[in-house]
């Protein structure tokens, strides 16, 4: 870490919120995929109201097969010759020492609230739960490496949602309070309401912070942004829920359950 930001692999700098909501543009009947602009920063937001929305499909790019490496030509063995000794040597056998077995660990999900769904997420390491009356669309989005999982609210103008990605962070040591207050310094730079830090939740077991903050980023189109921020095993994890202004206490609760369900793997 230097000057205060975090350097990832190739020294390029990423910070997952520095720029406002993404619009993630998708339609749920599966039309075609429509490219989305590339920012450094990953919270959601919906289309405007009457638009259609689609969710872009990027499927994690396959790599060609390497060519098959040639066997090498076996070797021929040769025999060790022994010279015998004048005295017979006293041999000894080993006892095998009788070992523990120990079972791998299981990973077993929760129960879910009534009226949850799980979902497995094949982008990153981990599952959640969600309302039933949602709708998941895995691998919905990617900026550059990083990959995320939508969960929209089928209403009108869909302005409903939440987002969930994992930034690798590539052997860097960084706590959640230093990542937490990286974006924010990251975010203030930008014009616009400034973000507060509105309190701590628990995340797949874990302490996150809070962080609030309107976005009027789209013309005709204001959202509330609530994100929670942690940091778990070798990733940055941001959970964001974008609703209509003056929303926010409704969908906050819904929010702090979807994260009580999580499980990182």
């Amino acid at each position: 870490m230097t000057g205060g930001t975090i350097r990832f692999a190739g020294n390029r700098v990423l910070l997952l919120l520095c720029i406002g909501v993404v619009l993630v543009s998708c339609s749920l009947g599966g039309a075609d995929p429509t490219p989305a602009r590339q920012p450094t920063a990953a919270a959601v937001a919906t289309p405007p109201a009457g638009e259609a929305v689609s969710v872009v499909q990027t499927p994690p790019a396959t790599p060609e097969a390497a060519p098959a490496a040639e066997s090498p030509a076996p070797l021929e063995a040769t025999p060790l010759v022994v010279a015998p000794t004048a005295e017979p040597v006293e041999t000894m056998e080993a006892t095998v020492m009788p070992t523990e077995t120990v079972p791998e660990p299981t990973v077993v999900s929760a129960p879910l609230p009534a009226g949850y769904r799980r979902f497995s997420s094949k982008v990153n390491p981990y599952s959640i739960g969600y309302p039933r009356a949602w709708r998941a669309r895995g691998n919905a989005f990617r900026f550059g490496s990083i990959q995320g999982d939508l969960f929209l609210l089928p209403t009108e103008g869909n302005t409903v949602s939440v987002n969930v990605l994992a930034e690798p962070l590539r052997g860097q040591q960084i706590s959640t309070e230093e990542y937490v207050r990286l974006n924010l310094e990251q975010i203030s730079r930008a014009n616009g309401p400034k973000p507060r830090r509105a309190s701590t939740v628990r995340a797949a077991g874990r302490d996150a912070v809070l962080i609030t903050r309107l976005d009027r980023s789209r013309p005709r189109l204001v959202l509330e942004i609530t994100q929670a921020i942690w940091i778990q095993g070798d990733r940055g994890w941001v959970v964001t829920l974008a609703n209509p202004p003056g929303q926010r206490s409704r969908y906050l609760p819904v929010l702090r359950t979807i994260l009580s369900t999580m499980q990182v793997r």
